[in-house]
């Protein structure tokens, strides 16, 4: 089941990418521009990440295999990657501290969110 909520999250993800396309395409207004509105999601799921990873470490948040827990897993794993390459590649601004340590901490959410969904138990322990 897990492998199926990492799927379903990767295609909402490519639903809503495809709805904001569609919005920015069909709007004159620069507030509803692509860059906007992937900035606006990128602050939600930064602030979103930190109150799931401290749910799940104090058990709150029991099973590891939820939709929504892999969902930020995989919101964290593709803004961080979409920012860091959009950093690589001189379209954003100069990288301060800040930035950094934002693409830093979605890179590292996701990654630890993943380690813990899909880590093998170790037998006898």
């Amino acid at each position: 089941m897990k492998w199926v909520n990492l799927l379903w999250s990767f295609i909402v993800i490519g639903v809503i990418a495809f709805l904001l396309e569609l919005l920015a395409a069909h709007s004159t207004s620069k507030l509803t521009s692509v860059a906007a509105n992937v900035f606006v999601i990128w602050v939600m799921i930064s602030a979103i990440s930190p109150i799931v990873l401290a749910l799940r470490l104090f058990r709150v948040i029991k099973t590891n295999g939820s939709f929504w827990y892999i969902f930020i897993g995989t919101a964290n794993l593709v803004l961080g990657i979409a920012a860091a390459i959009y950093v690589l590649f001189g379209k954003a601004m100069p990288l301060d501290y800040l930035f950094a340590l934002t693409i830093g901490f979605n890179i590292f959410t996701a990654t630890y969110i993943f380690i813990d969904v899909f880590k093998k138990a170790i037998p006898g322990k």
